[in-house]
C-alpha cells in the first residue's frame, strides 16, 4: 500500500508540472506577439523619424529654392538698373559735350566782341559789343551753372553704376552659393530617402517574417497544448485507478 501511495504521489507532481508547462506553453504566442509588436514599433518609430527629416529637408530645399528666385529677381533688376544707368550716363556724357562745345564757342565769341570794342571809336557800335559782351557773359554764366550740374550728375551716375556692378557680384556670389546649398541639400535628400525606402523594405520583409513564425509558435503551442493535455489526461486516469484500487483495498 505504501508503494501505491507513493505512485499516487508522483504522478500528482507529474500532473503539476504538466499543468505548469500547459500554462507556460499557452503564454508563448502571447509574449511573441508581444515581442513582435515591440520590434514593429521600433521599425515604425524609425521610419517616421527619417520621414521627419524629409520632410524638413524638403522645406529648406523650398526655402532655398525661392531664396533663389527672389535672388535671380534682384540679379535682373539691378541688371536693367545697371543698363538703365550707363544709357543716362551716356546721355549726360553727350549733353556735357555739348554744353563744353557751347562754352567754347562763348568764350571765343566774348573775347571777339573784347577785342571789338577795344578798337571801336564810334559810340553806338561801342554800345552794342557791349551788349553783346554781356549777353555772351550772361549766356556763359548759365553754360558754366549746366556744365557743373551736367557734371554732379555724371559724378552721381557713375557712383551709382560702380555699385550697381558691386551689388551684382554680390548677388552673383549669393545666387552661386544658393545653388550649392541646393544641390548639397538635394544629395542629402536622395540619401535620405533611399535610407527611408531601405528601411521599409527591410520592416516589410519582418513583418512576413514575423508573421510567418508568429503563426508557427501559434501551431506549436497549439499542438503541444493538446498534447499536454493529453499526458494531463492519461495521468488524471492513472491517479483515478489507484483511487479506485485503494478504495477497494480499504
Amino acid at each position: 500500500m505504501a508503494g501505491v501511495n507513493v505512485s499516487r504521489e508522483a504522478l500528482t507532481g507529474v500532473r503539476m508540472s504538466l499543468n505548469q508547462f500547459k500554462t507556460e506553453i499557452a503564454d508563448v504566442p502571447f509574449s511573441m506577439e508581444r515581442h513582435a509588436a515591440m520590434l514593429e514599433s521600433e521599425c515604425e518609430r524609425d521610419i517616421r523619424m527619417v520621414e521627419s527629416q524629409i520632410s524638413e529637408l524638403n522645406q529648406q530645399i523650398s526655402a532655398k529654392r525661392e531664396e533663389l528666385h527672389q535672388l535671380e529677381m534682384e540679379l535682373a533688376s539691378a541688371r536693367k538698373h545697371l543698363s538703365d544707368t550707363e544709357a543716362a550716363q551716356a546721355k549726360t556724357e553727350q549733353a556735357l559735350a555739348g554744353i563744353e562745345r557751347e562754352l567754347e564757342n562763348c568764350r571765343c565769341e566774348s573775347s571777339h566782341q573784347h577785342a571789338r570794342l577795344s578798337y571801336c571809336t564810334d559810340d553806338c557800335e561801342r554800345s552794342q559789343c557791349q551788349q553783346a559782351i554781356n549777353a555772351a557773359e550772361a549766356l556763359l554764366d548759365t553754360l558754366k551753372a549746366h556744365a557743373a550740374d551736367a557734371a554732379m550728375e555724371l559724378q552721381k551716375q557713375e557712383k551709382m553704376i560702380r555699385n550697381l556692378k558691386n551689388d551684382i557680384s554680390r548677388i552673383q556670389a549669393d545666387i552661386s552659393l544658393t545653388s550649392d546649398d541646393i544641390w548639397n541639400l538635394e544629395q542629402e535628400l536622395c540619401r535620405i530617402e533611399g535610407k527611408r525606402d531601405r528601411l521599409k523594405m527591410a520592416y516589410s520583409n519582418l513583418q512576413s517574417e514575423l508573421n510567418n513564425f508568429t503563426n508557427s509558435v501559434r501551431r506549436f503551442s497549439q499542438n503541444a497544448l493538446e498534447q499536454t493535455q493529453q499526458d494531463i489526461a492519461g495521468v488524471d486516469q492513472c491517479i483515478q485507478y489507484i483511487d479506485d484500487y485503494l478504495a477497494t483495498n480499504l
